[in-house]
């Protein structure tokens, strides 16, 4: 049997080690806002360009939402001030009430960088941030929250009443389906066939055994 297990790992986990390979280098940050226009993103709500900076929000909810979708990893560097009477939102779906990842009042430039690892892992990775003033000391850190393995969209919602003004936005990610976890199709059948060798092996012992009993022996 351990032969046969041994000859089961040759042919198979070539397999895995291939639907695991990942490029070697990170996708480049790509800026999308250079002081005059945005590139990527939607905004349904009030903005304008201030001083070189984008600012969302007003007397009711705004959002501004990725166009396109993301893949598995990602990263994102916002740099932005935010008032308001209630923090604001950012999440991974789009069109949903404002009820995942809050931030709350940054006076001073403050910068967020959040980064997701491509799924190459049993579980998916979470989408962890680093929240820092800039030029100061580190605020925060930690996981954020989202509905799915896979991120489909990425939207920031300020509440009513509330500004978000942002002076960068930076982005790099893998192509949509890229990494999507279908890597556990081959070890999900390693693991049918690794069981079921196992089970013939302790079938055929427990058979070999059962001849070698002498007559009326119960085993």
């Amino acid at each position: 049997m351990i032969r046969a297990l041994a000859l089961i790992g040759v042919f198979t986990l070539p397999v895995v080690a291939r639907a695991q390979d990942r490029p070697a280098g990170e996708p480049a940050l790509i800026e999308q806002f250079d002081g005059k226009k945005l590139q990527g993103w939607e905004i349904d709500g009030e903005s304008k360009i201030e001083s070189g900076a984008l600012v969302i929000g007003g007397k009711a909810e705004a959002r501004l939402r990725l166009k396109e979708a993301l893949g598995t990893g990602f990263k994102v560097n916002l740099e932005y001030k935010y008032a308001g009477p209630a923090p604001f939102s950012w999440q991974f779906e789009a069109g949903q009430p404002p009820n995942r990842n809050f931030f709350h009042d940054a006076p001073t430039w403050t910068e967020v960088v959040m980064t997701r690892q491509d799924a190459g892992a049993l579980f998916a990775l979470p989408v962890k941030y680093v929240l820092r003033e800039l030029n100061g000391p580190l605020t925060g850190r930690g996981s954020l929250s989202a509905r799915a393995g896979r991120l489909p969209t990425m939207e920031l919602i300020v509440p009513a009443g509330a500004t978000l003004t942002i002076r960068r936005i930076a982005l790099a990610t893998t192509p949509p389906g890229e990494g999507d976890g279908r890597w556990w199709i081959p070890l999900t059948i390693l693991a049918l066939i690794l069981a079921g060798v196992v089970g013939v092996g302790w079938f055929l012992k427990r058979r070999a055994r059962h001849r070698r009993l002498p007559p009326g022996h119960n085993p």
